[in-house]
This record gives C-alpha cells, sequence and structure tokens, in this order.
C-alpha cells in the first residue's frame, strides 16, 4: 500500500494556492537565470542563479521586551493550513508546506517526533522519501501522457529530495526533515551527466566504488537508482549506507586527540529517481572574491543541485556573474564549503 494518495500532486497544488492567497505561505518574488559554467573542464554544465531580496519581503513581528527569546521549532506546532497529509507510515511523518517558499510548492517531509537534523537516515526516511518522488513523479509523467503540446523542457521536469545534516550543512531548524521541490527547466546537473554516462544501477562496495564526477573541484558520491525499485527498501539503505561510509572518511580527524577539537559530521543527502547523491561539508557559509569585492554566500544542499541563491548584500556578485559569464566564484564556493575532489583515490581499508 503506498504511503501516499495518487493524486497528491493535485493535493499539494490546491493546498498551495489556497495558502498562498490567505497568507499563510509568503511566496517570495524572486528572479533567476541561468550561468554557463566558465570551468574549461566542463562546458556542459549550467547553474541556476536566483536573486531575491528575503529580507524586504520577510514579514517582520514587533519584539516585545517581556518575552524571553528561544529557539522556535514550527515544525512541533499544527499548522492545518500548510499541512498537505498529517498521517504517513503510521503517523511516523507529516508533509507540510514551507511557510516561506522561493520556489512553488516546496514541501517538507517532518518527522512527528523531535530527531535531531544531525542523525542519519533510517530505512523508513528513504522509503518516505523515495515513494514521495515516485508518486510525485508519476503523477507529473501520467499528466504530461495526456498533454498534446510537444514541449521538451516542460518534460524534463523533475523532483529532487534532500536532506542538510549536520552543523556545516545549512540546515535552519534542529528536527529532522527532508525537503522536496520541482527541478527548474532545463536544470541537468553534474549527477545527470554521469549517470546518463553510467546508467547501470549498482550498489557501491570495495570492489566498485561509487561514482565521482572529476570535472567539478569538489568531493562527490554518486549511485545509479533502477528504474523501479518494487518497494525493495534494503537497496536504498544499502545505496545510502555505502555512499555516506566514503563521505564519513573526511571527518575521522584521527590525529586530533579530543573529540570537541574535530569537525562535525555534515553532509548534503540528494536524491532523484535516478540517483543518489552524498556531497561531504566543511562549512554551509564562505567568502568568494570577485571583481576586487568580498561577498558572503551560504548554500544548504540546494547548491549541489546547482540551485544557489543570492540575497540584496550579494546583488552586485549575482549581475556581475551573469554580466562578465563568470562561474568562477559559484565553484570557489561551493569547494569551500566542501572538500577537495579526490577523483579516482583508492578508499581506504576502512571505508566499507
Amino acid at each position: 500500500m503506498s504511503a501516499y494518495p495518487k493524486t497528491l500532486r493535485k493535493t499539494v497544488t490546491e493546498i498551495y494556492n489556497k495558502a498562498v492567497s490567505t497568507g499563510s505561505v509568503v511566496k517570495f518574488e524572486s528572479t533567476s537565470k541561468y550561468l554557463k559554467t566558465s570551468n574549461s573542464s566542463e562546458s556542459s554544465l549550467k547553474y541556476h542563479l536566483t536573486y531575491c531580496d528575503i529580507d524586504a519581503q520577510k514579514p517582520q513581528k514587533p519584539e516585545r521586551e517581556d518575552v524571553v527569546k528561544e529557539k522556535f521549532n514550527p515544525f512541533l506546532k499544527h499548522e492545518p493550513e500548510l499541512t498537505v497529509l498529517d498521517n504517513i507510515m503510521d503517523n511516523e511523518y507529516k508533509l507540510v508546506l514551507n511557510k516561506y517558499p522561493i520556489v512553488d510548492e516546496h514541501l517538507l517531509l517532518v518527522t512527528q517526533k523531535q530527531v535531531p537534523q544531525s542523525s542519519l537516515l533510517n530505512p523508513n526516511d528513504l522509503n518516505a522519501a523515495y515513494k514521495l518522488l515516485k508518486t510525485l513523479q508519476q503523477e507529473f509523467d501520467e499528466e504530461e501522457e495526456d498533454d498534446d503540446e510537444d514541449d521538451e523542457d516542460v518534460k524534463k521536469e523533475r523532483y529532487a529530495v534532500f536532506y542538510n545534516c549536520g552543523p556545516n550543512s545549512g540546515f535552519s531548524i534542529d528536527h529532522k526533515h527532508l525537503q522536496c521541490i520541482k527541478l527548474p527547466n532545463k536544470l541537468k546537473t553534474y549527477q545527470d551527466f554521469l549517470v546518463q554516462e553510467n546508467p547501470e544501477p549498482f550498489i557501491p562496495n570495495v570492489k566498485r566504488q561509487p561514482l565521482e564526477y572529476e570535472s567539478v573541484a569538489y568531493a562527490n558520491f554518486n549511485v545509479p537508482l533502477p528504474k523501479n525499485l518494487n518497494n525493495d527498501d534494503e537497496y536504498l539503505v544499502m545505496c545510502y549506507v555505502s555512499l555516506l561510509q566514503r563521505a564519513l572518511t573526511y571527518f575521522q580527524q584521527w590525529e586530533i586527540e579530543d573529540p570537541k577539537d574535530r569537525m562535525p559530521t555534515s553532509y548534503s543527502f540528494i536524491m532523484t529517481t535516478d540517483w543518489m547523491t552524498i556531497i561531504p561539508r566543511s562549512k554551509s557559509v564562505a567568502e568568494v572574491e570577485f571583481e576586487d569585492s568580498k561577498y558572503t554566500l551560504g548554500t544548504n544542499a540546494l547548491g549541489y543541485l546547482h540551485m544557489l541563491l543570492f540575497k540584496e548584500e550579494q546583488k552586485k556578485l549575482y549581475e556581475d556573474m551573469l554580466a562578465k559569464k563568470d562561474s568562477t566564484p559559484v565553484e570557489d564556493f561551493l569547494l569551500a564549503c566542501g572538500f577537495p575532489n579526490n577523483f579516482g583515490a583508492a578508499p581506504g581499508e576502512n571505508d566499507y
């Protein structure tokens, strides 16, 4: 039995449109442009850059001096106007709308109980996430089959689930949640190119390592997924664990005796119906320099889906990069927030 109704996508759209019309969801106005990489080693890649003045659009609540400020967890509050499904997999999860989206119909798959965002994904997490993708994607595919218009760009739209794990991954709420978005038209990530060249699904092990994309500067571990897993939950778990084991080698730091001084384990997990990726993360925020000016950028897993956000303080960088068709700051930034790509390096004996 599916964890989601077949009409999920229509339900999401209806609830989202109503929430926007009533002000329960505040959709930020933004501008997006594609920028082709200026990296000569990979001319096919593009970045989806979005400029949004979030601070000017986000509602500001008046501060009260008599109230002691505490970290607020919105996921513990029941908000019917944002709730798509409130009982998934025996009430283990709920599916809600992002209250402040930049992308339409941005979904959050949230655990009902408060679990740290630094915790590993478990079999149910992966199963719920994959079935969410399949339900949304299958319904979308069926709609496209009924559409007489031959629009290749529209047909390439897909969904992705991502998980920001650990303090350097870019999460904002320390309560376990995976996020799901529809990918922009024409977006083709390095993972898509990699899996296109290596389409055969496999579970990485000592004899066969995860796929790595040589032409990006940051460490990346990837695996293609079968077209239909047929409820094979163990397959997702084995893929996840094998990718995670490779990513964890960046955090061993045996030379640092005091565990408190070691870099905390953080990574970006991304999955579509075609592939799974883990990117080890060293930072969520980094400084880049361009045209004699310095800028501070931040990202979660979306940066490694080639989707980057520029706020008001980074507007000049956004405009200058597009005008000069120079993606160098983006590539420097993604490397600074990850680890150097040691493409082809043999795994250590403890990596699996």
